[in-house]
Order: C-alpha cells, then structure tokens, then sequence
C-alpha cells in the first residue's frame, strides 16, 4: 500500500532538490560496492531503511539524515539571508558534512577500540581508505 501510494507520483519533486537526490543515491551506492541501490524513487527517499542489508544501516542512515540536513541549510539560507537556492552549494555542503562525519566517526572507534568494526562497515576504496597513516575520504562527483 505504501509502496503503491507514491509509485504514480509525479509531481513530489523540487525541480533544484531532485537532482540532488540523484547524487546522493549514487554516493550511497559507492561506499556499498557489489549491493544494487535503486534510483532516487519517493519511495526510498520517504523510507530508505528497505534499501539495503541492515549491516549497511549506518551508511544509509548517515546518507540519508546529511542528504535532509544539506537540503534544510539550503533552504534555511533562502528563507533567513535571502539567498539563492544554488544546486552547487547543496552537493559541495552535502559532500563536505559526509566526509567530515565518516573522519570524526574513525577517530571516535579508534579511541574507543572499535576501529575494526567501523573499517568492516565503511571502508569502500578509493572513496573511504584506510591504512596505517590514518582514514583519506574522497568524493569526486
């Protein structure tokens, strides 16, 4: 029922956001080689949780939750500063705050000794690498 509330949808979509949903289901679907991630449906965007294996839930809920918090700066801008809503800034923010939280999440497990269990979730080269000189995020989109 869910499912088929939203698959006829057409109009659900900012013309400037729905593009960026793109990027984010492609990014997503880089740091999670050899699983398939569907295209940015309402669907998966609305519930993105049934997207993949539940080993892979901090990627998605990390994805996902900076995906809604870029949109909402973006937004925030426009409504607050008087901005133009710059689909640009949008990815740049989006791609800053991801890189940024997979960095910080490294050094947290390695000082909590769960490093092991972060590189068995999130290392995906050459976008997340991680070797002896410490963690190298990389995302050219």
């Amino acid at each position: 029922m869910f499912v088929s509330a939203f698959k006829n949808t057409a109009s659900w979509y900012c013309s400037k956001v729905r593009p960026f949903w793109s990027l984010v289901f492609q990014l997503l679907s880089l740091l999670v080689p050899g699983h398939h991630v569907p295209g940015p449906e309402l669907v998966f965007i609305v519930n993105p949780f049934s997207l993949l294996p539940k080993s892979f839930f901090p990627i998605v809920v990390s994805m996902h939750g900076f995906a809604l918090w870029a949109i909402w700066k973006c937004y925030l801008g426009v409504v607050f500063d008087g901005k133009v809503f710059n689909e640009v800034t949008l990815n740049a923010q989006f791609l800053a705050l991801v890189s940024s939280h997979i960095a910080s999440m490294y050094f947290a497990a390695c000082k909590g000794k769960k490093r092991l269990s972060f590189v068995k979730v999130w290392h995906s080269p050459p976008h997340v690498s991680i070797d002896r000189n410490g963690i190298h995020v990389s995302f050219e989109m």
